[in-house]
């Protein structure tokens, strides 16, 4: 079968920061995304 994986949250590359300290305290449900 096909894998649809978990959007948590969509970010602007900017956002970096902010993408990696939501992933080190544990808030991510699904996966995060950081378009260009």
């Amino acid at each position: 079968g096909d894998l649809v994986p978990t959007v948590d949250e969509v970010l602007p590359l900017d956002a970096i920061r902010e993408a990696h300290e939501t992933l080190e305290a544990g808030r991510v449900f699904g996966k995060l995304v950081l378009e260009p």
